[in-house]
């Protein structure tokens, strides 16, 4: 993660004058209302914001991009240039990233308005996607979550379980006591989808994708299953019915996934008045994300500004049972940050 600052200066001049008004004569008791005074007096209010903002740079095949330099970098603020005075590499979610930062604003640690101590805490949320979870996957996660609240949650730190469904309930708070943590835990579990492919074979999300998509293998597929059952059907007819049922069932699933992404950035935006960084895990089985639709993409976007605004570090992470040993090395707070991986 890169970050770096910039002052903006914002002037604020105002003219204070008065207006000499003439008072109407009367026919009887006249008066000469006297005129008011004058202020030439110009008043010029000057403030200066410290502006600070992190930056995250990928290639195309989703790999930070390391070793840039401010001067690669083009800051503007309302169309205006503005000049760089802060820039480094700083590895977000961690308890050394203040270090980082005071080391390279060369502040020394016994200097006043130097470097916050390193245990002044972290805030954690786990964000379990229940509404893409399996059985199996809602029992790894439970017994992941509860050895990362005994062994990984420090005295100082604050977490949160948070999932998509809302199930957890009330215990979805952000708490340092770990015996509230383990209870909202206990409440993670599946959610079912509200629509379900009845139909034999079942047509899955990334079977009907490759549909949508024209994908004339998968098509042919469930085109001719539909013909060996109906033989007096037109293959024109079953391929629509095919073509119909594909787009029925991503309708649904993007439903579904949007509900998810909106809960998530409820709670991003919901974590901004909290101070310092904020470390977010995405636990989730996965969900089919159709590029050439778009909205399921938008709302990613969305989430992924918002995170920024609220100073949100995401990492995402698969909760499907054949990965544990995998993501499980990972399920720390330390290692790179990924803001919103899409």
């Amino acid at each position: 993660m890169l970050r770096f600052s910039s002052f903006k200066l914002r002037s604020v001049v105002s003219l204070l004058a008065a207006l000499c008004a003439l008072a109407p004569v009367l026919r009887v008791h006249a008066q000469d209302a006297p005129p008011p005074k004058q202020d030439d007096e110009e008043v010029v209010r000057i403030s200066t914001d410290l502006v600070q903002t992190d930056v995250m740079v990928f290639d195309r095949g989703g790999k930070f991009v390391d070793g840039l330099k401010p001067e690669q970098f083009d800051l503007k603020v309302d169309g205006r240039p503005q000049q760089i005075v802060f820039f480094d590499r700083v590895q977000a979610g961690t308890v050394n990233e203040d270090a980082q930062l005071a080391a390279a604003r060369g502040v020394k640690s016994g200097a006043s308005g130097g470097v916050l101590p390193l245990d002044r805490g972290r805030t954690v949320i786990f964000f379990v996607d229940d509404l893409h979870l399996s059985a199996s996957s809602a029992a790894h996660i439970r017994g992941t979550l509860r050895r990362f609240i005994d062994e990984e949650i420090g005295q100082n730190d604050e977490a949160a379980v948070i999932s998509a469904s809302g199930q957890v309930g009330f215990l979805q708070q952000f708490t340092d006591n770990k015996a509230v943590l383990r209870a909202a835990t206990s409440r993670i579990n599946t959610r079912a989808y509200t629509f379900r492919d009845g139909q034999s074979p079942v047509m899955t999300e990334v079977q009907a994708l490759a549909v949508e998509r024209n994908d004339n293998s998968v098509l042919d597929f469930f085109v001719d299953v539909m013909l060996r059952e109906n033989p007096l059907m037109r293959r024109e007819m079953a391929e629509q019915l095919v073509e119909t049922r594909a787009r029925t069932i991503m309708q649904q699933s993007a439903g579904v996934s949007v509900s998810t992404l909106a809960s998530l950035r409820s709670i991003v935006r919901a974590s901004s008045p909290l101070p310092g960084r904020k470390v977010l895990f995405f636990i989730s089985d996965g969900f089919v994300v159709d590029e050439v639709e778009g909205s399921l993409r938008e709302q990613m976007r969305a989430v992924a500004d918002a995170a920024a605004r609220a100073g949100v570090v995401i990492y995402s992470l698969d909760a499907r049972p054949t990965l544990a040993d995998e993501h499980e090395r990972g399920f720390h707070l330390a290692g790179p940050s990924l803001l919103a991986r899409q």
